[in-house]
Order: structure tokens, then C-alpha cells, then sequence
């Protein structure tokens, strides 16, 4: 315990690393104030009796989908866009007018639930969305006498659990739209992960820098107790810093906007869930990558705790961090030629891991022999074996370093 607490006063509970971590979680803060703000600016009229007729609006209409109300918001927003075109104009009216505002939010509401039974324009063919064209896979999957086959088992019980959530319905969700774009991939590695490369960096490090490296290795807990001590202060400085990163986004968002609404409201309302293969409330979207962030970013601080093992210097400790953070971002520019050899460098370097909006949002699967594998299974799979990993080859490392 002693070993851990020396750790933890090195990598985060010293004055310095105290006024930086301040820093960094009011400029989360601030980050979700201008998002929230945004969002609530966007997506509400300015005026205060056009926003109390928007609400009222809102409120009258949640609920199931109703054609009739389809039919009647599409001629409003078509005749706004032939009387204002699409530009600056529309986005004035867009503004004031809260019957244009609804009717615009109502169209495409309607397009989720086409796509919801019709799949959208663009199909995988490997992952097939939509009620009617599972059914027809279905049919033909039959038609090829491969109705006992996984695929078919696979995209049975897809459409049973398409039947069970049912069509999309209409509600506000209030910031929440705003929160999962703190899993925006600019904020996640530049402001997030690099921040976090920059704490664990001189996990090890420290030590060689002051010369005090060969004394540890000689002592009797100099090997294992220490890197156990070393492991525990990375994996609990990364779930600090990943608590800290949303709770002080929510924090600014609360003050930016305040509208909570939308908690209980199913996934699917937020555009980006609206294939989803799960049937969850928004709250326990919420929860859910809230720990999903907690324990991507401890699989990678365990990772750069291997890295800072291996290095003699911080500066080269975090120059490692980034590189592999950049490079693994980088690569989801290579060709489609190459993504065949590399995809899974593509889709599980350590920044795409923390992507919680990639990865559950159930557009990607990948085939297992004939079993279809969601993005989210594959991404828990791959992070339990990297921490598993990096924490043995830390082990090893410490075990085969000579004192000198």
C-alpha cells in the first residue's frame, strides 16, 4: 500500500499534477458548455415565445410515429425551402419560426423510421439492416437450404430484437445528443489521451532519470511489488482522468443548457443509436460509455506504463505515447486495397478503442468463421487481451532489466 500511495503522489497526487489536472478539467468544462450552448441555440427557436410554442409543440407530438403529422410537416418544410431556399435565410427562419423548427426535427424523425423498416440506402453485405430486408435475407438464406447455418440463426434473432424494440418514437433528448460528441475522435486523442500519455509517462522513467533505478532492482520488492504498485497507479490515474474528462463535460453542460429531458427515452432517439442493435434507455447509454471510457482508457494506461518500462527517459516515454497514438489514427486514411492486411490495426489501435459512438452504434460487424461478431464484443475482447498483455510484458521487462 505504501509503494502504491509513493506512486500515486508521483504520477498525480503532487502540486504540480494537481494544478494541471484543474486545468484540464476546466477546459472540459468549458468544452461542454460550448457544446451544450450550441446544441440548445441549434435546436431550439431564439425567441422565448417561439421556444415556449416549440415545447408545447414537442410535447404534443411525443410518442409513436404518425403519418398524418409526417405528411403535414414535410409541405411546411417544403414550402419554406421553395420560399427560402437553403441557405442563411432558412437558417434565420429556422430560428424564429417554431412550426418550421418542429416540422424540420418531425422529417427527420421519419427518416429513421423508414430506415428502421426499409434499412438505409446503403447496405453492407455483411451486416444488413432494416425489417424488410432482414426478412428477405432470411428468405433466401432458406431458398439456399442454409436455414440451420449461424448467419441465418444470426439474423433471425436480429429481427426478433427489431420486433421487440419496435419503430423509432419521437422525443427530446435534451444535451445528451451533445454528450456523446465528447466521444469525437479530436476530442478523444488530442485533449483526452494525449493528456493522459503526458501523466503516465514517468511511471518508470522518474527512477532511471535520478539514478535511483539499480538501487530498486536490487531490493526485495523491486521487481514485482513495485510493478504491481507502478500497474495500480496507471490503471486508477487513467480511470481518474476518464471520470474527470465526462464528469466535468456534463458539469459545463448542465450550465450550458440544463435541459436534462430525454434520460428515459429510448436510444434510438439519438440519431447516431438509431440502428443500434440493443434495446436501452438513454441513461444506460449514458452509464454505459461512461464505463466503457474508464476501461479503454485503463487498458491503454497499462500500455503506456509498458512503454514507460521500456524507455530511459520521459521525454521519450511520452514522444512513444503520441507516436502510437497518431499512427493509429493515421491509419484510417491507408487505401481499401491495404485495409484487408491492416483492418485490425484500423479499427482497434488504442484511440479507436476509445470511440464509444463507433463502436456500439451497430453499423460494423465482423465474421467469425460464419458467426457475424458485433464491433462491441470484438472491441471488449481485444482490450481485455491488450491489458492483459501489456501488464505481463511490463512484469517480464522489469524481471529481465540488470541493475548496472
Amino acid at each position: 500500500m505504501k509503494l502504491f500511495k509513493y506512486e500515486m503522489k508521483k504520477i498525480l497526487f503532487n502540486k504540480a499534477r494537481l494544478i494541471l489536472l484543474v486545468l484540464l478539467f476546466a477546459l472540459y468544462g468549458f468544452l461542454g458548455f460550448v457544446l451544450a450552448a450550441e446544441s440548445e441555440m441549434r435546436n431550439t427557436p431564439q425567441e422565448p415565445e417561439a421556444a415556449v410554442i416549440y415545447a408545447e409543440m414537442i410535447e404534443q407530438h411525443t410518442g409513436p410515429f404518425n403519418q398524418e403529422t409526417l405528411r403535414e410537416c414535410q409541405e411546411i418544410v417544403k414550402a419554406a425551402v421553395a420560399e427560402y431556399g437553403k441557405g442563411e435565410e432558412m437558417e434565420h427562419q429556422l430560428r424564429i419560426n417554431p412550426s418550421l423548427k418542429f416540422a424540420t426535427q418531425y422529417v427527420n424523425f421519419g427518416k429513421q423510421v423508414d430506415i428502421y423498416w426499409n434499412g438505409p440506402e446503403s447496405q453492407a453485405a455483411d451486416n444488413i439492416l432494416g425489417v424488410y430486408p432482414i426478412q428477405e435475407k432470411l428468405k433466401e438464406l432458406e431458398g439456399a437450404n442454409r436455414a440451420d447455418s449461424s448467419e441465418y440463426n444470426h439474423y433471425q434473432q436480429r429481427l426478433e430484437l427489431e420486433r421487440q424494440i419496435g419503430e423509432p418514437v419521437f422525443a427530446k433528448t435534451g444535451i445528451w445528443s451533445a454528450f456523446f460528441l465528447m466521444f469525437d475522435w479530436v476530442f478523444i486523442v488530442f485533449l483526452f489521451l494525449m493528456a493522459l500519455t503526458f501523466f503516465i509517462s514517468p511511471l518508470f522513467t522518474q527512477e532511471v532519470r535520478t539514478e535511483m533505478d539499480s538501487i530498486l532492482l536490487c531490493s526485495l520488492k523491486g521487481r514485482r511489488e513495485i510493478v504491481t504498485a507502478k500497474l495500480l497507479a496507471a490503471a486508477l490515474t487513467s480511470a481518474i482522468l476518464a471520470a474527470g474528462y465526462l464528469g466535468a463535460s456534463l458539469i459545463g453542460m448542465m450550465i450550458g443548457s440544463g435541459d436534462f429531458s430525454g434520460w428515459g427515452a429510448s436510444a434510438r432517439c439519438l440519431e447516431i443509436y438509431a440502428q443500434a442493435p440493443f434495446d436501452l434507455t438513454v441513461g444506460t447509454l449514458v452509464i454505459m460509455s461512461i464505463a466503457w471510457l474508464i476501461f479503454s482508457t485503463v487498458v491503454f494506461g497499462l500500455a503506456l506504463a509498458f512503454i514507460s518500462c521500456k524507455m530511459k527517459n520521459q521525454s521519450a516515454a511520452f514522444g512513444i505515447g503520441i507516436v502510437v497514438l497518431l499512427a493509429g489514427m493515421m491509419s484510417g486514411s491507408i487505401p481499401k486495397s491495404l485495409y484487408s492486411i491492416l483492418w485490425p490495426v484500423v479499427d482497434f489501435h488504442f484511440g479507436a478503442l476509445a470511440m464509444f459512438n463507433t463502436i456500439f452504434s451497430g453499423v460494423k460487424t465482423y465474421t467469425i468463421g460464419e458467426t457475424p461478431v458485433s464491433y462491441g464484443t470484438m472491441a471488449l475482447i481485444v482490450c481485455l487481451v491488450l491489458g492483459i498483455l501489456a501488464c505481463l510484458l511490463t512484469y517480464l521487462a522489469q524481471k529481465k532489466r540488470s541493475a548496472v
